[in-house]
């Protein structure tokens, strides 16, 4: 476990709908040697999520997609503001 750390730190998850432990290897075996890595859709969360609970899903992937679409939303809000107060005035 060291070596895999490799001077990081564990983070354990826990999930309310967890497979059996010998269905989590049983994934995890068939899936070891996939590729198509992908940062936003099939990353090392992705795999972990997917292996224990049968769905694929990254909680920080979904914290990334959150802040860029609030600060879409407050560009857009900017921008808007600033074409009606130029209406007003001019």
């Amino acid at each position: 476990m060291d070596e895999f750390l490799s001077g990081g730190k564990l983070k354990r998850r826990d999930y309310k709908n967890r497979l059996t432990h010998s269905e989590t290897l049983r994934i995890a075996g068939e899936h070891l040697s996939d590729n198509g890595y992908s940062l936003a859709f099939n990353n090392c969360e992705h795999f972990a999520t997917y292996c224990a609970t049968g769905r694929k899903k990254s909680t920080q992937v979904r914290k990334v997609v959150g802040g860029i679409v609030g600060v879409a939303f407050a560009v857009a809000a900017i921008v808007i503001r600033k074409k009606t107060t130029r209406k007003q005035e001019g």
